[in-house]
């Protein structure tokens, strides 16, 4: 008898759950590991029976080997000895969807996503040789985040692969829950995978109605209409499509001939019919490119066969797969493969968020966002616009090097899997992420050979990491063969364990040493090494041992170098390491230093769309370069270059950003943006460096906005304004405040913005510097602006339009005068609305600030449709649209899109303009930039009148193409539509 406080092994019982033919279920509570769980027993009368038993062991054996989410998990098996034989299973929240139909049918959508899950989860048995045979509301819960779980395979059938514990013979005997068995189960006939799409059809239709398919008022009355009758198709929702309504047909055919064969095509027709691409391209056997960001392998892989093979799997299986290993033994590279060989598994796309650079876990959801497309929504949570962006995608993320930024990277995880069912998550790591669900394979090194006295040169060969060695040596030396030397080879492959970083390393030396010189330098190095740290993994110190080998073998100047580089984050040009790495000496001098770094395979260069070399670290090789930096004692003076050139950089960018460079220097930024937050990191260690972050963090605001880094813009800003002896009045803390307030305006939190730019304001005046004033002055005008006050806008944007023109400041002179104009705008003076964009359009011209004008010819372009003048209109938007594509600047381009549209409308072409409206539209919402309210209400008039003009559908339809489109063919078509397609931007 089994009851409360009843201990099942470790289990605790709790309270019964419930019972059916095959077992009674209670709540556990797990005593080891603390949480809940369901135990599955046998009855008394067929734990005693042999039949029983077997099919008890049966239904472990299947769940064992059915591992997906829409599936009820086993944990175990326990089995006292004592005839209370348990099912160890996963706990479920939520209700049965028996108990959810007792209140009525489901939602279409609803009832249409449930049963695409529960077809998935059939499609994952049939697939494993594994026929349900009790499918029924009752065995369907419908747990939180509308995540369904199929239970109870105690009927189970296995059609593959039956073993002694497969069901007796059942021939004439009739299985299952009457009204949602098959015909042939109540006949006691054969069963396949069709029993249970009969099953299956009998769930959909009460799932969309509320009504049994088949009813009877007795037992044999409701047999007898399982074999004759048919379900009331009249009571299915009117909206029920005709590929639906033929979908049930085909799942409740008596006759299993006649009936839908796989659960697959079940699952395919309900995704299309709830919009998912995906399914109706399957469906038509397209082949859809997998959009992704895999880097292109720059060498071969090696070996990992059987690794690929197993990784795949449990890939398979589990929804967050962590390669974990020493640093240096392929975890990336593996992933990576791994990851390619997997591209039409993940029809939404397999992304590569590389970590490795990061100094701050903070940076983790953002670089995720980054690769994956999505931009920050203010008021929201990074991480709950990604979920957003993933809820019902099939996606693969690979999170790359997690091990320094562990924890955020373990957050990011459990939070993505628990709100994006589709999504599955790849790691890599020299540890776990500690997420529940995780499922660890360690990296194992390269085979090597035995260790065999005179094994021939093709035993050695066949060894991976010898293959691995081999073929980096004829990088090296293109006619390099494994002949005499190959038990050389075979002993330095042995000794380095077959870590592939450190074979690769040595393997680079095949241009100066020999194979026995080489195996020689290394048996010192390692003999070096044994007294060393008895806490350290051997294989840390061999691959150690490796790296430091090599650098041993670098002149003096080179070692120097070497570590001189580690100040740098996310890489460097040849500039920038003459600048940070050497107190005397040329770029020459350098180029050398570097080729010989990039030949032993200590730095790797790079090239990107034909530019200039790029040059970087492997991460383990940085990491020993930047103890042996500290351990010199040099570090110190590095950094300080390093910050000294990186705030020059940026200070010179605050100006050159305004002028006709700005899309190079706006570009160079993001290259150096690593560096960038590097170098004010550092400023907290040194004397001064609280004025120094004050000031890069200022100077690179408008950076942080045009590419949208807001929330790294402001939190670094928050940290320098926050940072002791940071609140004391200074030029610095009054320009960190005022880009502050410019990157909130940004984000429309106006509420933060405004004290941040009136603290500003007062800083400046109590400094006496009157181009600052203006700048806060313009600042409070645009705040007062999307506030709604413009009479207080008007005021300060006069003051410092005032200040600008006693300064001789054109730029901003240009911005108030521009601000004034959308005052003007507002205010429904159109024509003093142009004349004040048109002198700010002019000085804009004279500073060459190209980002700027193409936004002022967007405004003037709008002021000339509205006033009648569509010629005026015609020229400025060509210009403007031509200004952008250059560029190559989103939010503008919008601007000028919708602009275009509405002098479109006005020529009498609606369509056209809705497709610009549409294509607009796309680009707002995939940068995720917040309209300002009254900018809005224009976007929504433009659209009545498209309605009115197309019909709502017609409208509706327009737009839809234009989203379709990409932004370089909704310009081109814009600049078609304006009759100005092959004309360049007018003359300045």
């Amino acid at each position: 008898m089994v009851s409360e406080e009843t201990r099942i092994g470790p289990y605790i019982v709790l309270e019964r759950l419930g019972a059916g033919g095959m077992g009674e279920v209670f709540l556990a509570r797990d005593s080891r590991l603390g949480r809940d769980v369901a135990l599955k027993m046998l009855p008394p009368e067929l734990a005693r029976n042999a039949e029983g038993l077997a099919w008890f062991r049966r239904e472990a054996l299947t769940l064992a080997a059915l591992n997906h989410p829409n599936i009820a998990i086993i944990h175990g098996f326990e089995d006292p000895g004592d005839g209370r034989m348990a099912l160890v299973l996963e706990r479920i929240e939520g209700e049965s969807l028996a108990d959810r139909l007792l209140r009525g049918p489901l939602g279409f959508e609803e009832a249409l996503g449930v049963c695409a899950q529960i077809a998935e989860a059939l499609e994952v048995a049939h697939e494993r040789g594994v026929v349900h045979r009790d499918l029924k509301p009752g065995n369907v819960m419908l747990g939180p985040r509308g995540l369904v779980k199929v239970l109870d395979f105690g009927l189970a059938r296995r059609t593959v692969d039956a073993g002694a514990l497969d069901a007796p013979d059942e021939t004439g005997v009739m299985v299952g829950t009457p009204g949602y068995m098959s015909p042939e189960q109540l006949q006691g006939g054969d069963q396949d995978e069709r029993t249970d799409v009969f099953s299956y059809g009998c769930v959909m239709y009460e799932c969309l109605t509320g009504h049994r398919a088949f009813q009877g008022a007795s037992e044999l009355e409701l047999l007898a209409s399982m074999l004759y009758s048919e379900p009331d198709r009249a009571l299915l929702p009117e909206r029920t499509p005709a590929p639906i309504r033929a979908l049930l047909d085909s799942c409740l055919e008596k006759d299993p001939e006649q009936r839908l064969r796989e659960i697959r095509t079940a699952r395919l027709a309900i995704e299309e019919a709830l919009g998912i691409r995906r399914a109706s391209a399957l469906r038509a056997g397209e082949a859809l490119p997998t959009p992704h960001n895999l880097p292109r392998a720059l060498t071969s892989f090696v070996g990992r066969e059987q690794e690929l093979e197993i990784c795949g799997r449990q890939l398979a299986e589990t929804r967050l797969l962590t390669l974990t290993g020493v640093g240096g033994g392929g975890k990336t590279r593996l992933a990576l493969e791994l990851a390619e060989r997997r591209l039409g598994e993940f029809p939404d796309g397999i992304w590569v968020a590389a970590l490795a650079s990061l100094a701050d876990g903070t940076r983790v959801p953002e670089t995720v966002a980054a690769v994956l497309g999505v931009r920050e929504e203010p008021g929201h949570a990074l991480v709950d616009t990604i979920s957003a962006h993933l809820a019902s995608r099939r996606v693969l993320i690979v999170l790359d090097n997690c091990e320094h930024v562990l924890d955020s990277s373990a957050a990011i995880a459990n939070h993505l899997l628990s709100t994006c069912p589709d999504l599955k998550l790849l790691a890599t790591s020299r540890e776990g992420l500690g997420v529940s669900g995780e499922r660890l394979h360690v990296v194992p090194s390269l085979a090597v050979p035995p260790a065999v006295r005179g094994a021939s040169a093709e035993t050695v060969a066949r060894a991976e990491a010898v293959v691995l060695f081999v073929e980096r040596a004829r990088l090296a030396v293109p006619d390099f063969e494994l002949d005499g030397n190959a038990e050389a080879v075979a002993d330095i492959c042995r000794r380095l364990d077959g870590i592939p970083l450190a074979i690769e390393l040595a393997a680079a030396r095949v241009r100066i040493l020999d194979v026995p010189e080489i195996r020689a330098k290394l048996d010192d190095r390692f003999r070096l090494l044994t007294g060393g740290s008895k806490t350290a993994l051997p294989r840390h110190q061999t691959l150690r041992a490796a790296i430091q080998w090599s650098v041993d073998h670098l002149a003096e100047p080179e070692q120097q170098f070497l570590r001189s580089l580690a100040a740098f984050a996310g890489g460097w040009t040849l500039s920038t390491a003459t600048a940070v790495c050497m107190e005397e000496g040329d770029e020459f001098t350098v180029l050398d230093l570097l080729t010989r770094l990039v030949d032993k395979s200590l730095v790797v260069v790079e090239r990107r769309n034909g530019g200039a070399a790029r040059y970087r670290f492997l991460e383990t090789v940085h990491q020993f370069a930047l103890e042996q930096l500290d351990a010199a004692g040099e570090g110190v003076a590095v950094r300080g270059r390093h910050l000294a050139y990186f705030l020059a950089v940026a200070e010179t960018a605050e100006r050159k950003l305004v002028g006709p460079d700005q899309g190079r220097w706006f570009a160079d930024l993001e290259v150096e943006h690593e560096n960038l937050l590097a170098a004010f990191a550092w400023c907290a260690q040194v004397e001064g460096g609280v004025d120094m972050g004050l000031r890069l963090s200022g100077s690179i605001a408008r950076f942080w906005s045009a590419h949208g880094h807001l929330e790294t813009g402001r939190r670094t800003l928050d940290e320098a304004l926050r940072r002791d002896g940071a609140r004391t009045p200074s030029q610095a803390r009054a320009t960190a405040l005022v880009r502050a307030g410019g990157l909130a305006i940004y984000q429309c939190d106006y509420a933060s913005a405004r004290p941040l730019v009136e603290e500003s304001l007062a800083t400046y005046r109590a400094l006496g510097d009157r181009k600052g004033v203006a700048r806060s002055l313009s600042g409070l005008g645009t705040v007062a602006t999307y506030q709604g006050d413009l009479a207080a806008a008007r005021r300060f944007s006069e003051e410092g339009l005032a200040l600008y023109r006693e300064l001789g400041e054109k730029r901003g002179v240009a911005v108030c005068l521009n601000n004034l104009g959308y005052v003007a705008q507002c205010q429904g003076d159109l024509p003093r609305a142009r004349e004040l964009y048109d002198q700010a359009l002019a000085l804009l011209r004279e500073v060459g600030d190209q980002e700027y004008v193409a936004l002022s010819l967007a405004d003037l372009g709008r002021m000339s449709t509205r006033l009648g003048e569509p010629a005026t209109a015609r020229a400025q938007l060509a210009e403007g649209l031509h200004s952008a594509q250059q560029l190559g600047v989103k939010n503008e381009a919008a601007y000028l899109l919708e602009a275009a549209a509405e002098l479109l409308l006005a020529l009498g072409n609606p369509a056209q303009a809705a497709r610009l409206l549409g294509a607009a539209q796309a680009v707002r919402e995939a940068m995720q930039i917040p309209g300002v309210p009254a900018e809005q209400q224009d976007r929504d008039a433009l659209w009545l009148r498209l309605c009115s003009a197309l019909s709502d559908d017609g409208a509706a339809n327009a737009a839809a193409e234009g989203r379709a489109m990409s932004l370089p063919e909704a310009v081109e078509e814009a600049l078609q539509g304006l009759g100005a397609a092959a004309r360049g931007p007018a003359k300045a």
